[in-house]
């Protein structure tokens, strides 16, 4: 009896997956499809994603319920058809984070006009170089970020960068250099912003005070402190390093997705 209810949940749950991820519609000859794309509601996506998370907790509570069967034929049949299904969700898994990714390089791009504003402002000639634009992060994550990512470069521009006639007096280019850069290393993504101006004392910063944001911060000038927890708030952390006269490094370490602790959970389970 066991064995055929085992049978049975595999089939219902095959077909969950079957209805939400339907192949998609044949187009006869010559017939045009206006879009590929559709836009899709993030609240429904998370819905998916913990659904997902649900299915891998069932499955793996399934599992073990199987590996405590006594050895036989019928046993074997289900632990093969348990390890499929395995299978099955991380794909899915996969398919719903993926949709959820966005290249970081959309953000990224519009930080030109930033550095455009601060330096005419501040009468000083910056550039902004954009690396690993390609690298794809939760879109969610980005939208949190972009505040402080914005303040960190306006900063940059205002107080970190040197004026023309100081920089050649410090035997460097009239131009100062802002690169901002994205690289995946594992599960983790990190965001470097790095200038080439006077630099700045790390220890003066007090990044060990904790700022307490009561409301959202809509400002794009921020304190490192309220950066540091909005950072910490996204299970994120951030590392600075400066040296006097050639400037400074600020990286901010994050978590792939917001979801990155229950697909650490589901990887236990697979």
């Amino acid at each position: 009896m066991l064995y055929i209810f085992y049978l049975y949940y595999f089939q219902y749950l095959f077909g969950i997956i079957s209805k939400k991820y339907k192949q998609p519609k044949r187009f006869k000859q010559g017939q045009i499809m206006k879009s590929s794309n559709v836009t899709v509601d993030l609240d429904k996506l998370e819905k998916l994603l913990n659904k997902v998370g649900d299915m891998v907790i069932t499955n793996s509570m399934m599992s073990q319920s199987i590996e405590d069967l006594p050895l036989s034929d019928e046993k074997r049949e289900l632990l093969e058809k348990t390890a499929l299904f395995q299978r099955h969700i991380k794909e899915l898994q996969d398919y719903a984070m993926d949709i959820r990714m966005v290249k970081i390089y959309n953000i990224f791009q519009t930080y030109g006009s930033i550095v455009d504003k601060e330096s005419t402002t501040h009468n000083k000639l910056v550039s902004l170089n954009i690396k690993g634009g390609d690298t794809k992060i939760d879109k969610s994550m980005i939208e949190n970020l972009d505040l402080p990512l914005k303040s960190i470069i306006s900063n940059a521009v205002i107080h970190g960068i040197e004026a023309p006639d100081v920089r050649m007096s410090k035997g460097k280019s009239k131009e100062g250099n802002i690169t901002v850069s994205a690289e995946q290393i594992n599960e983790q993504i990190y965001i470097t912003i790095q200038d080439d101006g006077k630099g700045i004392d790390v220890e003066s910063l007090n990044l060990e005070s904790n700022a307490v944001i009561e409301n959202e911060v809509q400002s794009d000038d921020m304190t490192i402190q309220h950066i540091k927890a909005i950072v910490e708030k996204l299970n994120g952390r951030i590392e600075i390093s400066s040296v006097i006269d050639e400037g400074t490094k600020l990286i901010i370490i994050m978590p792939l997705t917001l979801y990155s602790k229950t697909f650490r959970y589901a990887k236990r389970c697979f």
